[in-house]
């Protein structure tokens, strides 16, 4: 399979063992809570439901909590070094690929299917 030198250089820094570290959107991380006094029993509503609230469809994906986006990456080497070839449609590319993937919430990892592609380089150590 045909990667671009970009891809080759990101996976050949997690092959030997870096990681790709992603940051989230902030705006859709937390709910804002509302200011001043609000709910049923400020507005003389205690026990009654709120007009407009629907049940959530089952099936429907409204009663789930969804990821912020992606708003940058960071791909680092073994030694903790940034890498600057990894840029975001570096990194989406890999992912759609399954070149990287990420478990239990950590950072991005190579994958087999990653190292199957991955040519070997010369360590220039």
């Amino acid at each position: 399979m045909n990667i671009s030198k970009m891809e080759q250089r990101t996976l050949h820094a997690l092959a030997q063992g870096g990681h790709i570290l992603v940051r989230r959107e902030e705006s859709l991380l937390a709910p804002q809570a509302p200011t001043g006094p609000s709910g049923p029993s400020a507005s003389g509503l205690a026990g009654r439901r709120p007009v407009g609230l629907a049940e959530p469809v089952p099936g429907s994906d409204a009663g789930r909590s969804r990821k912020p986006k992606i708003s940058a990456v960071e791909c680092y080497n073994r030694d903790g070094h940034r890498l600057v070839d990894c840029r975001m449609e570096t990194f989406q590319r890999l992912r759609r690929r399954g070149f990287i993937a990420s478990s239990g919430g950590g950072p991005y990892r190579i994958t087999r299917a990653g190292l199957a592609v991955v040519r070997a380089q010369a360590d220039q150590r």
